[in-house]
């Protein structure tokens, strides 16, 4: 099912287009992004049998979003018993300062 390329590679463009139509529907001051170092990420990735990484869009309790991160294998199953991250450093306050994506 799954062989590590998965995903579409996009343009810039587009991705500000998706960036800005998820903007234009959240409340103000809303978390923009999330970012996760190499380091944990390699965590999910070095896992026996991990192909990739599926990004699962959450919501805490008080209710802002927040983004679990869980390695997935090739049938397409999650390797939940493994690493599985969230609390990313939140954008904003720490946002990109140069990106056209910011």
């Amino acid at each position: 099912m799954f062989n590590g390329n998965e995903g579409k590679e996009i343009t810039v463009q587009e991705a500000e287009e998706f960036i800005a139509n998820y903007r234009n529907s959240s409340k103000p001051k809303a978390v923009k992004a999330e970012f996760f170092g190499k380091e944990k990420l390699n965590k999910i990735l070095d896992q026996e049998k991990c192909v990739g990484i599926r990004f699962y869009f959450g919501k805490y309790e008080y209710g802002d979003l927040n983004i679990v991160a869980v390695g997935s294998d090739k049938d397409g199953e999650d390797i939940y018993e493994g690493v599985i991250l969230e609390m990313g450093v939140p954008c904003p306050p720490h946002c990109a300062t140069l990106s056209p994506l910011k």
